[in-house]
């Protein structure tokens, strides 16, 4: 032994050899920590695991656990690789052992490694579970207490464990857990703003507020339109989640499955069959979620370039964790418009409110546009149909709803009024379309629309139904 300070390339050598290394005091200081472990630091406090078999779940995201990897030990998604671990209590310290191979963790020439047989006789094989104040565990070494630590604190699945000096971070507190939550469900069912972690203010999309197969998916300034709304629905046999538009009906798919850097992201008619339009979506914190592709483990949902504008396209990239991958998911109420009483007002001038011709109660009494008077014949009941999702619209006046005549299902219906009888020709499915404006469709054929007939706001103006096309005759302010 030789009195003098080894430099830092042999130090960063454990007990091998370092280009232009001076190894002074280097072989007896690690022989000594090894088998008396640290001249410095005080041993932590050890806490009581009872033995049996665990999952050890890292604190820097919610899916990755510790992980045996062939010969390697790193922190990875829930399901991959050897993740049980048998813990055993031996005279004031722990072995932690590989359920599946039987191999010990294990440190030699001070790095992490599996040993096939138990050896108690050093310190390689001891641990200390040291209980944090938030409940979770930091994981000593009982050779020089350095702690399992995360590499970089990346949260890559498959990065790389290993042993570093105690800071009390994410990347070195763990869980002890029994079971994996892989069919837990991570959010509740219900109707949502998918909100961009660049800037809240921008939602996922659907363009043009499109309803056919293949239409793309984008972000877009909140207009709180029913393109922007998300249906997200729980899959118990693979515990993913579908993610269907509200007012299409159609969800978000993986163009073709696949999974390359830069594939588009559109929507498409529900195939429960298809990894394409399945999504793993898990809590990172901060109140945000990643939402990955059944697909690839590795393959987000991303805003690209990672940038909030109108009109930005939504695309799957191999997630990193960054503003473009995180998403807020904010619940919201399924029910488009509150039960209650309103006018109807049309787009083409606000000043034109759909009306009962002459104030009639009779059966079969026109539907028009006029002049808002704010009589009754221009106020109307809404009451949902929780089973159908659908309104019923009924007349303050006459107590009678409007209804598509004859539950016709072609071009230039006539809507007028009638008792009310349950049919398809008085339930009306609502959509937000533009912000503070909506569609009405008959549930007798649900790409018709009331419409003003030609596009005209004037008296006596006559209400039907038409193919839906997204002109300011066919959406109405509510209120």
């Amino acid at each position: 032994y030789t009195p003098y300070q080894p430099n830092d390339a042999a130090l960063a050598a454990g007990y091998g050899e370092a280009y232009c290394g001076a190894y002074g005091n280097r072989n007896f200081y690690l022989y000594f920590t090894d088998w008396f472990g640290s001249t410095q630091i005080p041993a932590p406090a050890n806490a009581h695991i009872d033995d049996g078999t665990y999952y050890i779940k890292s604190s820097i995201q919610t899916d990755r656990y510790l992980t045996k990897e062939d010969s390697t030990l790193v922190n990875s998604i829930s399901g991959n690789g050897s993740q049980l671990w048998k813990i055993t209590k031996h005279d004031g310290y722990y072995t932690i052992a590989d359920n599946t191979s039987g191999k010990y963790l294990d440190v030699i020439d001070r790095k992490i490694t599996f040993s096939s047989e138990e050896n108690l006789d050093d310190c390689g094989q001891r641990w200390i579970f040291n209980k944090r104040s938030d409940g979770t565990y930091g994981i000593y070494s009982r050779c020089d207490y350095r702690v399992i630590d995360v590499a970089g604190g990346r949260i890559d699945t498959g990065n790389g464990v290993h042993l570093f000096n105690n800071n009390d971070s994410l990347a070195q507190k763990w869980t002890f857990t029994t079971t994996l939550p892989s069919n837990e469900k991570q959010i509740s069912e219900g109707t949502y703003f998918i909100r961009s972690k660049i800037n809240n203010s921008f939602v996922v999309d659907i363009s043009g507020a499109g309803i056919d197969n293949g239409i793309n998916a984008q972000i877009w300034y909140n207009n709180e339109t029913d393109a922007q709304k998300f249906k997200i629905i729980y899959n118990d046999s693979d515990a993913t989640y579908s993610i269907m538009n509200i007012n299409s009906d159609k969800v978000l798919d993986v163009q073709n499955s696949i999974t390359k850097n830069g594939t588009n992201v559109q929507q498409w008619g529900y195939n429960d069959a298809v990894c394409a339009q399945k999504f793993y979506i898990t809590y990172v914190g901060d109140g945000y979620y990643k939402i990955i592709s059944k697909c690839s483990a590795s393959a987000s949902l991303d805003a690209s370039g990672g940038v909030a504008k109108d009109g930005t396209n939504l695309q799957i990239w191999n997630y990193v964790g960054v503003n473009a991958q995180l998403w807020k998911l904010e619940q919201i109420s399924e029910i488009p418009v509150t039960e209650g009483v309103y006018v109807i007002r049309s787009k083409i001038n606000n000043n034109f409110a759909i009306d009962v011709s002459g104030a009639n109660t009779s059966d079969g009494t026109n539907i028009q546009l006029w002049y808002n008077n704010n009589t009754n014949a221009q106020k109307f009941q809404f009451i949902y149909d929780t089973t159908d999702r659908t309104y019923t619209i009924k007349n303050i006046n006459s107590g009678k709803a409007l209804d598509v005549s004859g539950a016709g299902t072609t071009n230039g219906t006539n809507v007028h009024q009638w008792s009310l009888n349950g049919t398809c020709a008085q339930k009306w499915t609502i959509k937000a379309i533009e912000h503070g404006y909506y569609r009405l469709t008959s549930n007798c054929a649900n790409h018709l629309a009331l419409d003003a007939s030609n596009g005209i706001a004037s008296d006596g103006t006559n209400i039907q139904i038409w193919n839906f096309d997204g002109v300011n005759a066919q959406l109405w302010r509510i209120e």
